[in-house]
C-alpha cells in the first residue's frame, strides 16, 4: 500500500496532513548528507526531496558554508518603497 490510511503510518508530511495526522508525524533523519551549498538552488531542491520522502531537513553532515566554492554570485539588494 503505497497511500497512507487513517491506520497506517503516514510516510511524509503531505501524507499525515491529508489523513489528518500532521501534528503526530515524525520524520525520518536525512539519509544523504550534501555538499550543495546553502541557499542554492541544488539545496532547495534537496530540501524539497526530503520533505517529500518524510524524512528531516537538515543531515549533520550537510555543508555550512561557503569555504573552497568560488564563482558564488550575489544578487543586489534592492530597496522597495510603497
Amino acid at each position: 500500500m503505497d497511500e497512507a490510511t487513517e491506520t497506517s503510518q503516514p510516510v511524509s508530511l503531505f501524507d499525515a496532513d491529508r489523513v489528518g495526522q500532521s501534528f503526530g508525524f515524525v520524520p525520518r533523519p536525512a539519509s544523504i548528507a550534501t555538499a550543495a551549498a546553502p541557499g542554492s538552488l541544488e539545496k532547495l531542491e534537496i530540501l524539497r526531496d526530503r520533505v517529500a520522502n518524510g524524512e528531516e531537513l537538515w543531515h549533520p553532515s550537510d555543508r555550512v558554508d561557503f569555504h573552497g566554492i568560488s564563482g558564488i554570485s550575489r544578487m543586489p539588494f534592492r530597496r522597495y518603497e510603497d
